[in-house]
């Protein structure tokens, strides 16, 4: 059975999902690495969402254990929920889509969704029905962006950020430009300023060793956070995106760091790690996740349209998935009862074999053993009918009529 635990900007806020993130992260794994009756699960970890979808024995028992999670993690205002069966797969085809995200359509989801179920493979907890499930959602991932114009524009926050700066520069060529942190939403800032023709890249992080390897992915020069102010007084556009909980550039770092030059601040962090009190400061201007989500806006509407036909696809590969599923239960059921018919005709057989050897009567023979296959072969079936018709199921004895193909008039009827 297929259950599933969702955390995302949408269900508990942006700015309160990047201060439950590390708490998720932390004790997320080791939560459902424990759990009991647990076949295989996937955790999806990104700066926006964090969802494990989990193959489970007892649904109940796994609701509970992840119900009792959110609680911890979270609390009890249900800025997380669980979902199982049909919702659950919906969600994830949803997401792999771009269609719950920030930015409707992002490219880089689809990504992140792949990576987590390679780890999963890797790290051997993931399952059948977990590999099944996710590779079908990679292929309808595939299909929406091949099928529609979801992702034409602006695909993500990063992108966002970069083309929000040349918007408000004019253009980046021969600037110089800093990224504070080096996460995951600095990577893709990075990589969509490499193409720009910048005159330097400047990549400022806690960690310096990873300042180190996203610098040299660009050339770009790596400093430690305790360098901030000569980051910024050398740059001309700044992006910021740390996991910092509190604000790192404030109006007294920028007086410290300031020529009158006139500096573009793009803060996508969440919380906020540029102080609104900077604007304060002649030629310093602030760019948050407000400014990006109004430019993204404009975009979106361009976009409502393949929205709709992005659900129609995913509402016609559900409707594909649930009927393989109700074929592979009709086999598996056929299966069992081939595997069982088969069993009792062998042994009938050779008890047949051995009475001709014995030198008794051919048709005697035949006859009873007819007989018996006919007899054995239905006798669950028919104790299991006088069971359900004493139990007045009639809905089941109707049923097994047209499995048996049995007129459905000889059913009496009391009116």
């Amino acid at each position: 059975m297929l259950i599933s635990f969702h955390v995302t900007h949408s269900s508990l806020g942006a700015s309160r999902m990047a201060d439950a993130k590390d708490s998720l992260n932390r004790n997320g794994r080791s939560m459902i690495s424990s759990m009991d009756g647990l076949n295989g699960y996937v955790l999806l970890s990104t700066c926006n969402r964090f969802e494990i979808y989990a193959d489970v024995v007892d649904k109940e028992e796994g609701i509970t254990a992840l119900s009792e999670f959110g609680k911890r993690t979270i609390g009890t205002d249900r800025g997380w929920f669980i979902i199982s069966g049909m919702d659950s797969i919906k969600q994830l085809f949803r997401v792999v889509s771009g269609l719950d995200s920030i930015v409707l359509g992002e490219d880089q989801i689809q990504g992140q969704v792949r990576d987590a179920y390679i780890a999963a493979q890797e790290e051997e907890h993931s399952s059948n029905m977990i590999a099944y499930l996710f590779e079908r959602a990679l292929f309808v991932g595939k299909r929406v962006r091949n099928e529609t114009d979801l992702n034409a524009g602006i695909l993500s926050v990063g992108s966002a950020s970069v083309v929000l700066a040349e918007r408000g520069l004019g253009s980046l060529e021969n600037l110089t430009a800093s990224v504070i942190g080096a996460g995951e939403m600095s990577r893709l800032i990075v990589k969509h300023l490499s193409d720009k023709r910048l005159g330097s890249i400047i990549v400022c992080n806690r960690t310096l060793s990873r300042a180190v390897e996203l610098a040299n992915t660009v050339d770009g020069e790596a400093v430690g956070i305790e360098e901030l102010p000569s980051v910024i007084s050398r740059s001309d556009v700044v992006f910021v995106a740390t996991n910092a909980r509190t604000h790192i550039i404030t109006e007294d770092t920028l007086s410290m760091c300031r020529d009158g030059r006139h500096i573009l601040l793009v803060d996508i962090s969440a919380p906020r790690n540029v102080s609104d009190n900077v604007m304060k400061i002649p030629g310093i201007e602030l760019f948050s996740m407000e400014e990006i989500g109004l430019m993204t806006e404009s975009t979106l509407s361009k976009r409502r349209g393949e929205k709709e036909t992005a659900e129609s696809i995913i509402r016609s590969e559900l409707d594909r998935l649930e009927t393989e599923q109700m074929e592979s239960m009709a086999n598996a059921v056929i299966s069992g009862m081939a595997r069982k018919a088969s069993a009792i005709r062998e042994k009938e057989l050779t008890m047949a074999l051995n009475k001709l050897n014995n030198g008794a009567d051919p048709y005697t023979v035949m006859e009873d053993m007819s007989k018996s296959l006919v007899s054995k072969i239905m006798a669950d079936s028919f104790e299991n009918l006088k069971f359900a018709s004493h139990r007045g199921q009639r809905e089941l004895c109707e049923a097994a009529t047209y499995i048996f193909g049995v007129d459905k008039k000889c059913i009496p009827r009391i009116e």
